[in-house]
């Protein structure tokens, strides 16, 4: 019969021990009447949330400030981060990721502190220069879901603002499938293109009055273009020429938003609102940015021919939409405002040969039942005979 070794023994006692501990202490608190009142009711204590903390106070792993002071210290003095650039060799990557784990352990010992705070921090600059991106994003996360307002946001927003480009530069070189699993530690594990959008957009909603926020909705804004994401392109355009109005790309988002309206628009049989915002912004271009848009004078012209003419066809399709439907009055009318207000366009011309062949024809086209009113008595004539009895029932006796 084989015997437990006694560290294995009083290990496993002491596991006993702090389960026991555990169990007596939520038993204490869920006790109407007994423990303390302000952490709240018996349910509570039973979340594992804070099941979680008793258990760790009842192991002696609860919060100790000199203990997280120390490991604290014992990861800075491993990590050596003191600003000068970084070496990037495989020693330097194993020594940066266990001061990693001290810090993690430090902000553990001692939540909801300024401590903790530093320590996620430097938690994540370590396995960012350590190369394990994928893990600094998740520490970056949160941190900003724990501090919001942490004055650690300038040095966050460039290290996210870095990540989002270099995936952005891989998805570039290997573009995959989003299902597609990715199993380097220096990118996400699905959909790299995806990420480093969503990286971009954190940074303009977490920190909407930082520096990088403007610059962060422009690259998303081109990423999306780049990949045909036309519709989410031209939110994002819009975005920033709303929100960052004093923005070293107001004149690009509204160029580019420009194209995007007009790829966005899907024809004549559908909704007109794209060409409408673009008319807006070529007024605004115009107004704003003088100098900006005599530089692009050609490509805006061009655009401007692009919407005419996509105005122009609308007009032309109501036509022929009239004109079927056989009311050669309205189909008159609009191929008429089509001929004199865009004479500039090539639809000009067919509104002409419509209007020749619509010379002869009636403002009302005759119906094709029409020789069915014939045989229907004209309304208000009191003396025609009614089309069935005056009673069903007595026709019916009638057989």
């Amino acid at each position: 019969m084989t015997r437990r070794s006694p560290h294995l023994q009083g290990r496993f006692a002491r596991v006993l021990v702090a389960l026991f501990t555990c169990a007596y202490t939520l038993v204490i608190t869920a006790t109407p009447g007994r423990g303390q009142e302000t952490e709240g009711s018996w349910w509570s204590n039973l979340q594992p949330k804070n099941a979680y903390k008793k258990i760790k106070m009842a192991t002696g792993y609860g919060a100790d400030r000199k203990i997280a002071e120390a490991l604290f210290q014992e990861a800075t003095d491993l990590a050596r981060l003191d600003g000068s650039p970084v070496e990037r060799t495989s020693d330097r990557r194993q020594t940066l990721t266990q001061a990693a784990t001290k810090f993690r352990r430090a902000a553990d010992r001692w939540p909801d502190s300024a401590l903790e705070e530093d320590a996620l921090y430097m938690a994540a600059e370590c396995v960012y220069f350590a190369d394990h991106y994928r893990q600094a994003t998740k520490l970056y996360d949160q941190l900003v879901k724990k501090y919001p307002n942490s004055r650690h946001f300038d040095v966050l927003d460039r290290r996210r603002f870095q990540l989002a480009q270099y995936w952005l530069e891989l998805h570039k070189e290997s573009p995959r499938w989003p299902i597609v699993p990715n199993w380097s530690a220096d990118r996400p594990v699905f959909d790299t293109f995806g990420n480093s959008i969503k990286l971009f957009e954190r940074i303009r909603l977490d920190d909407p009055g930082s520096r990088l926020s403007d610059d962060a909705t422009m690259a998303a804004a081109n990423a999306s273009f780049e990949a045909e994401k036309y519709f989410r392109a031209d939110e994002l355009y819009e975005d920033l020429r709303k929100n960052f109005p004093k923005s070293e790309h107001q004149f690009a988002a509204h160029l580019l938003g420009l194209k995007c309206k007009l790829l966005v628009y899907q024809g004549a049989e559908y909704d007109s609102s794209p060409l409408e915002d673009a008319k807006k912004l070529l007024k605004q271009m115009q107004r704003q940015f003088p100098a900006e848009s005599s530089q692009q004078a050609e490509y805006l012209t061009d655009i401007a021919k692009q919407v005419r003419l996509a105005e122009a066809e609308r007009i032309y399709e109501d036509g022929q939409y009239e004109q079927r439907r056989g009311n050669y009055a309205a189909a008159k009318r609009q191929y008429q405002q089509l001929h004199s207000d865009f004479s500039d366009t090539s639809l000009s011309g067919d509104a002409a040969d419509e209007l020749q062949q619509l010379a002869d024809k009636p403002d009302q086209a005759v119906s094709p039942a029409q020789w069915l009113s014939e045989y229907l008595p004209e309304s208000g004539d009191r003396r025609a005979e009614p089309l069935l009895s005056r009673s069903p029932i007595d026709t019916i006796l009638r057989r």
